[in-house]
């Protein structure tokens, strides 16, 4: 089997090295390509108040867009945060977050449950009791990543 590594690690030669050991060519011009990346962070920084505090990723509820501005809700407290939702999407790719929508971000964990809404729309239900919308833009990734 022939393998192309894409990585900017600098652990390379050492997974190359472990590939070649089980007999795994590895080759510039592979079809099969495998990509590494740096390890997400377990923590985001956000402002308060003028204070900035440091936000544990899990415990996150969501994050939402106002006026340009980012925030990410803990426990119905909002934090301001220094990306782009977009930015945020491909941060959390390793964790358990999905864009719903033009302005937020959800964490999948902490949906207490779903109702389905006619015209390809979900209305998501927190764990804090806050609800929120799935619009049809983001439906079918959104039921795609929950498993229906």
């Amino acid at each position: 089997m022939k393998v192309k590594i894409k990585a900017s690690s600098p652990d390379y030669e050492k997974i190359k090295e472990e590939l070649e050991s089980h007999g795994i060519e590895v080759v510039d011009d592979s079809a099969l390509c495998i990509y590494l990346e740096d390890i997400s962070p377990q923590k985001l920084f956000g402002k308060k108040e003028g204070k900035i505090y440091e936000l544990d990723i899990d415990k996150i509820e969501m994050f939402e867009c106002f006026d340009h501005d980012v925030f990410a809700i803990i426990d119905n407290i909002s934090y301001s945060i220094d990306f782009t939702l977009k930015e945020l999407e491909e941060k959390l790719k390793s964790f358990n977050f999905l864009r719903i929508n033009k302005s937020e971000i959800v964490n999948i964990d902490m949906i207490d449950y779903i109702v389905p809404i006619f015209g390809m729309k979900f209305k998501l239900t927190l764990k804090s009791k806050k609800y929120v919308y799935v619009t049809r833009t983001y439906y079918y990734n959104f039921k795609n990543k929950i498993g229906f």
